[in-house]
């Protein structure tokens, strides 16, 4: 039987081969995330104030609606919040990354935003600063009837 020699740093080894074959197929460079196509049409769409639905996402130019919540809006002065909306999935995040450009991301199952933790049903804005974020109150209903 035919013992495999352990790669010892000669870069024609069986396992210096099949290590760079491996890191080759699976590497994936946290700094760079490719936008879906359905979130770029969003966006645009967004930005331009128009309406437009693709797949689960709908957006009537001023909020964006994943599966019927609403995790984006642009309040009457222009400032752009954005939520969860208690769904901390990847899809959310990325919708919500990619129209807002905020950084929300997952450690341990928890919710975060730029490292750190936050509530999934709470609204944020971006700020002027790099990487931070402002939680803020939850938007005002467009009508308001009291009795």
């Amino acid at each position: 039987m035919t013992k495999f020699k352990q790669d010892n740093g000669n870069h024609n080894s069986f396992f210096a081969i099949l290590r760079h074959w491996w890191l080759a197929r699976n590497y994936q460079p946290n700094t760079i995330k490719k936008m879906r196509k359905v979130t770029q049409q969003i966006k645009e769409a967004f930005e331009q104030r128009k309406a437009k639905t693709v797949g689960n996402t709908h957006t009537d130019g001023e909020s964006v609606w994943l599966h019927g919540n609403k995790i984006v809006t642009r309040d009457p002065s222009g400032v752009v919040m954005a939520t969860l909306a208690g769904w901390n999935t990847p899809t959310t995040r990325e919708r919500v990354n990619g129209i807002t450009g905020l950084g929300f991301h997952q450690v341990n199952f928890e919710a975060c935003l730029n490292g750190q933790i936050v509530d999934p049903f709470a609204w944020f804005v971006k700020t002027h600063e790099p990487k931070t974020a402002m939680q803020v109150l939850p938007p005002t209903p467009k009508s308001l009837t009291i009795s």
